[in-house]
């Protein structure tokens, strides 16, 4: 049971820090801080990449919390 509240915890840790690098990347856009396209390609595959962890972490969590 412990381990189990242990794990949870971490998720959820591990699921804000990926929400918080989203909302840099995606604050890094709107304010116009893009460099050039590769930049701009760079920064579109991160939020991507940390939407689909972001997804996975939080149905683990789900799982978990049944």
């Amino acid at each position: 049971w412990r381990e189990n509240i242990d794990t949870i915890d971490f998720g959820y840790k591990i699921l804000r820090m990926v929400e918080e690098k989203e909302k840099r990347v995606q604050q890094m856009m709107l304010n116009g801080e893009v460099k050039d396209w590769e930049h701009y390609r760079n920064l579109t595959g991160q939020t991507e990449a940390l939407a689909y962890v972001k997804s996975e972490i939080t149905t683990l969590l789900d799982k978990l919390g049944e």
